[in-house]
């Protein structure tokens, strides 16, 4: 279904929008329109399913608010709190649309290395190897990481050539 609207550079692939008393999904944006469809749309990362539970399907008391990571020292808790709230590369929020805390809000973003701080430890606290992501984004991006390698190839060709550059050059 495509509808006319003044303003689509608003939307983004995959918000809901309410439609005579309908949720509808964005499913791509025109000049002066967007269409929608009735079905949420997947993350472009999201694989094939199989019988065990991603890290996005456990139950959230299951995981901790604050993962543990090598040397969760106050440097890196400030460095990693410092993405929270931020908008996702991916879909623009800055909270979780599902997840939520112990009081009921929905879980801010967070933060996702690019290069994982277990092999390339020199980028732990390095920005530039720092993503934003929505809690649910990040559980997908944990599942499938090629898929993820893949979409920042596609869609961020700048963190991609650092990504290349920084991946052969471990101390």
């Amino acid at each position: 279904m495509i509808i006319q609207i003044n303003n689509p550079d608003r939307f983004r692939a995959g918000d809901s929008v309410l439609i005579d008393g309908d949720v509808k999904y964005v499913t791509g944006i025109l000049p002066d329109s967007i269409s929608v469809s009735d079905e949420k749309p997947a993350p472009p990362w999201k694989g094939k399913r199989n019988s065990t539970l991603r890290r996005s399907q456990r139950p959230l008391k299951a995981r901790t608010l604050v993962k543990p990571t090598l040397g969760m020292d106050e440097e890196y808790k400030a460095f990693m709190g410092s993405f929270s709230g931020q908008q996702s590369i991916v879909s623009g929020k800055t909270r979780s649309s599902v997840l939520k805390d112990e009081n009921g809000k929905p879980l801010k973003t967070e933060g996702h290395h690019l290069l994982p701080q277990s092999i390339y430890p020199e980028h732990r606290l390095n920005p530039e190897n720092i993503v934003v992501l929505t809690r649910e984004e990040h559980g997908h991006v944990e599942d499938h990481p090629k898929d993820f390698e893949q979409w920042i190839h596609d869609h961020c060709p700048l963190r991609w050539k650092w990504m290349q550059e920084h991946k052969h050059h471990r101390k």
